[in-house]
């Protein structure tokens, strides 16, 4: 995205996001003083919370009348990464979050005969269950090459049951639409 130059001169840069979320950072730069005062002010609230107070009071409202939380709050931590405004200290951890796993990593599927037609009670299980997704993330952490994922969006996932155990499982997702 070529870098934004605003009429007062600031510069948007290698900031990334939709058109509105844009919209959110160059109003809110127009407004450093007067924003760093209000957050200022309010440091005992969450940072979420100040992403809330600052929707209200400056309008940034989607189509649906909804406060535009999350743009805002992207632009508030751009400014704070910035110098610019001094936001609280975060009130959670916000690492990405690992699939759960099994305590121990579940048995391995033993005694596979090389000829598939010999595998005892092969069958398909739906991964419908808590547990049987823990399982399934198990499984993909210690077979799969990229481990255990999250993913995003609705996904269909399928464990591989036989009595030698699960050898395997395989997951389909919708792609994600073309942006």
């Amino acid at each position: 995205m070529p870098e934004i130059v605003l009429n007062n001169g600031s510069r948007i840069g290698e900031f990334t996001g939709t058109q509105a979320q844009h919209g959110i950072l160059s109003t809110l730069r127009c407004a450093v003083p007067t924003l760093a005062a209000a957050v200022a002010a309010h440091q005992d609230r969450s940072r979420s919370a100040l992403s809330v107070l600052v929707c209200e009071e400056v309008g940034f409202l989607d189509e649906r009348g909804r406060k535009r939380r999350a743009g805002c709050m992207k632009a508030l931590r751009v400014l704070d990464a910035e110098g610019l405004i001094r936001l609280p200290e975060a009130q959670c951890d916000l690492r990405i979050a690992k699939p759960r796993l099994l305590e121990e990593p579940g048995p391995e599927a033993t005694d596979m005969p090389e000829d598939v037609r010999r595998i005892q009670d092969l069958g398909i299980v739906p991964v419908r269950s808590a547990e049987l997704r823990v399982v399934w993330n198990t499984l993909m952490d210690r077979e799969h090459r990229r481990g255990a994922a999250t993913w995003e969006g609705a996904q269909m996932r399928q464990l591989i049951k036989s009595a030698h155990g699960y050898p395997g499982g395989w997951q389909a997702s919708r792609p994600r639409p073309r942006t």
